[in-house]
């Protein structure tokens, strides 16, 4: 429960910190405690919706167009519907806008030889607002208060019972690979066969035009990539990939090939380890590490993290990295993530860590990019509290060049039957980022008040409020939500 989360704003400068959130390397992190688990594709899309178009925070779905435990629809289409409104103020300026998330399948991949999907958002700014107004976000750079987005509007072809080594797949229209070294979102074509041989070899590729919100023109931008995967022994994957990038803008040209490798291994039941290694152009890129290790008999999970960005970032194409033309260069550092849970039965669940951040050059040190050390315990308490309620207790340390700072953080939840839950609690963040106004706020302590309601297996809604005091003000929001199935 406990997560960090000027004139004229260019539309890029929302969406480089957008997509820093989901994939790049520019993220700070909060490193709030959280349970250690693998994201699937449908978290995925929503992750990228949001952090590719800021503006569909409020209204990106958690899950994929079926919620879990949603009823089951034997109809042709099927998928979601969410609304979701959001309103925030600060010293007397106030910012209220409206948003509609629409998610539809067409067909059931499992026995349609052709299945599509789309994924749709539709917004209304409804008081409007300036360049100068704390809350100038990107579709407020539209002449108009109406907007609409397509994220995803594809078409699937999966030949019937496919030979190992043939097609097993042709996707065409507005689509997003996850598993790429950086984010490939496009319009145009990708394919992958089935595995084949002995070690399941799989090779894919895919072409076409970037999406690029907000651009006048896609004149000149283009992307083209290939992939093989294999398993050349036990329980291990190996996956190398290549990504060409073209992007034209009114002051340069880029074009630029990104190659990446990345290894899969399970050493046992419990323990799983991976890394990835990415190469641009001549030069290294970065490298990421990462180890799970999972008990469920004694309800043991560890997971460590490892980071390096290895050479400075300059101007690139934007899917490469969409942070130039905001924040300037991104000079290297490294960052390493601990975290430790254990479940002591039902009634307490006890989880600690620690992460730290370190700048590879003190001189390059600056907003967005410090050094930082934090470790935390959190002890969440269940069934020995009364009237149903549960409580999180964290203690945390958080260090830096300019300050030491001991703080806690609390969470009080109880389920009230009938579907409804709420919360209430604290948490604190050293650097805390606003995605919609691209700052960086220090030393934040947030409070906030949730509930939902899971009125049936297709539909639910949720409110959540949050307080905001920091040095530079205190802000508040506001976010009222309503979603359907069928």
């Amino acid at each position: 429960m406990f997560h960090g989360s000027s004139g004229r704003r260019c539309a890029l400068l929302v969406l480089a910190t957008g997509l820093c959130a989901c994939r790049g390397p520019r993220q700070e992190s909060d490193a709030a405690p959280i349970a250690v688990k693998s994201a699937d594709a449908s978290s995925l899309e929503a992750a990228a919706t949001s952090a590719a178009d800021p503006a569909a925070e409020s209204a990106a779905p958690a899950t994929s167009p079926v919620a879990p435990g949603a009823a089951k629809s034997s109809s042709l289409v099927h998928g979601y519907t969410s609304v979701r409104y959001r309103g925030r103020t600060t010293d007397g300026q106030d910012d209220h806008d409206l948003d509609l998330l629409l998610g539809l399948d067409f067909g059931d991949a499992k026995k349609d030889r052709i299945t599509a999907h789309l994924l749709a958002r539709g917004g209304v700014d409804l008081d409007g607002a300036t360049s100068s107004d704390p809350f100038f976000s990107l579709d407020d750079t539209i002449d108009h208060s109406l907007t609409a987005r397509l994220y995803h509007a594809w078409a699937d072809y999966q030949p019937e019972s496919p030979k190992p080594g043939h097609l097993e797949r042709l996707r065409i229209g507005r689509q997003i690979d996850y598993l790429t070294p950086e984010l490939a979102w496009f319009d145009g074509a990708s394919a992958q066969t089935r595995a084949a041989g002995k070690h399941k070899l799989q090779i894919g590729l895919y072409g076409g035009v970037p999406v690029h919100f907000f651009e006048s023109s896609s004149s000149g931008d283009s992307i083209l990539g290939a992939f093989a995967e294999d398993h050349p022994w036990k329980n291990g994957r190996l996956r190398a990939d290549w990504m060409h990038l073209e992007d034209e803008t009114r002051l340069a040209k880029h074009e630029n090939d990104l190659f990446s490798l990345g290894l899969w291994q399970q050493l046992s039941p419990a323990l799983r380890v991976e890394g990835k290694y990415t190469h641009l152009e001549e030069r290294p890129r970065d490298a990421r590490l990462q180890a799970t290790w999972y008990d469920p008999r004694h309800e043991w999970t560890v997971f460590v993290s490892y980071f390096e960005l290895l050479r400075t970032q300059h101007s690139l194409a934007l899917d490469v990295d969409p942070f130039f033309a905001t924040l300037l260069e991104q000079f290297p550092y490294r960052q390493g993530r601990l975290l430790v849970s254990k479940a002591l039965g039902d009634s307490l669940l006890l989880q600690g860590g620690a992460d730290v951040r370190r700048v590879s050059d003190d001189s390059d040190i600056g907003q967005f990019n410090r050094d930082f050390e934090r470790s935390f315990v959190t002890a969440t308490i269940g069934e020995p509290l009364p009237l149903q309620l549960s409580l999180s207790l964290t203690g945390e340390v958080w260090n830096s060049p300019d300050t030491q700072i001991e703080t806690w953080g609390a969470d009080l939840s109880r389920p009230f039957g009938s579907g409804v839950d709420a919360s209430i609690g604290s948490y604190y963040s050293l650097f805390k980022y606003d995605l919609f106004s691209i700052e960086e706020r220090d030393d934040v302590r947030t409070y906030y008040l949730a509930l939902r309601w899971k009125e049936s297996s297709a539909s639910a809604f949720d409110l959540r409020y949050e307080f905001e005091d920091s040095e530079f003000g205190d802000f508040q929001t506001l976010r009222l939500g309503a979603r359907w199935s069928f």
